[in-house]
């Protein structure tokens, strides 16, 4: 992971999170892995991307992904005349369509390689790496090793994944094991509300990439800093509110995590965001649909109401303090 691009390092963690995800296979088992139709939404390019590298097969889905109704919904799929083909009932037109047998590939991030290179950029020394073969969880848990983060002081490194549908499993793990250190986490977002053992501070992984460098790096003073219970004014620890661009996610403090639909709502609540940043917190409703269309863009919606017409959570999120200003609903 060393030699990536901190971006494609970030995809891939993304990737090695979602690997867990169940899915019904087509010899009636359950899978786990990524299906072939997300992956090619969100990596349309994989098989030139280096992340094609870091991913295995785990069998063939059940079920594919079809458009019906404007809507995202999963058919059952069957065996063809053709072994390289699979067919399905079109919901919308009852016809029998084939599809290519590839198209329902199930893929998931080998889990050996990943862990060893998350040890590797945190200088574990292989001899340490046992609980990497051996984990703690399996799928979900395991003990990276000690890594030396700052001061001469050597810390044991967990590495978690389905951190919040696994909690009670994972508290009573590291409760017997009597840990203290640092608990990497592959999700991006997670609650504020969970209690581990005295001893153990909870980071994401995602927030320890160093994102300014040509090669992946983690941030390991950051992270030591964190253990100590410092806060970083870097990582905006006192701003209430956070925006990831990658899951297309805003987080305000006291509020649940929001998603946001579509590129353009995502354009203009990041856009919504800088500028918060900047202490600029009241926005024309103008200047935010400019910046979800993009320069020289005519047409689309003429309201924030109707950007936001598919998501009808936005009114908890966006407030309208006073005719033609839009800021951050923070109440």
């Amino acid at each position: 992971m060393k030699a990536l691009p901190p971006q494609t390092s970030l995809d891939l963690i993304h990737l090695f999170d979602t690997s867990s995800q169940p899915i019904f296979g087509n010899e009636g088992q359950r899978l786990l892995g990524i299906p072939a139709w997300e992956l090619d939404k969100k990596y349309p390019d994989l098989s030139q991307s280096p992340l094609s590298d870091w991913l295995t097969t785990s069998g063939y889905a059940g079920v594919i992904e079809v458009d019906f109704d404007d809507e995202q919904v999963h058919v059952e799929i069957e065996e063809d005349n053709d072994p390289g083909l699979v067919g399905y009932r079109d919901p919308n037109t009852l016809q029998w369509k084939t599809v290519p047998l590839q198209d329902t590939v199930v893929r998931q991030v080998a889990e050996q390689s990943f862990l060893h290179s998350i040890a590797d950029l945190l200088d574990i020394p292989q001899a340490q790496r046992n609980g990497i073969s051996h984990p703690e969880i399996p799928g979900t848990l395991w003990l990276l090793g000690n890594a030396r983060l700052g001061d001469g002081m050597h810390n044991q490194i967990w590495l978690v994944r389905n951190l919040e549908s696994s909690l009670p499993e994972i508290v009573a793990a590291l409760d017997a094991k009597g840990s203290t250190g640092l608990l990497l986490c592959t999700s991006k977002k997670h609650s504020d509300y969970i209690n581990l053992p005295s001893g153990i501070a909870l980071c994401s992984l995602a927030d320890t990439v160093v994102q300014h460098l040509d090669d992946t790096c983690l941030d390991k003073d950051w992270l030591y800093r964190q253990i100590l219970g410092t806060p970083d004014s870097s990582k905006k620890a006192d701003f209430p509110i956070e925006f990831d661009r990658y899951s297309k996610t805003l987080v305000i403090r006291g509020k649940a995590p929001w998603v946001l639909k579509g590129d353009k709502q995502a354009k203009a609540v990041e856009y919504m965001y800088q500028q918060a940043l900047k202490g600029r917190w009241e926005l024309s409703p103008k200047e935010i649909l400019a910046a979800a269309h993009g320069k020289g863009h005519t047409g689309g919606a003429k309201r924030l109401s109707s950007l936001f017409s598919s998501n009808v959570e936005w009114v908890d999120y966006i407030a309208n303090p006073r005719r033609g200003i839009y800021s951050f609903n923070l109440s």
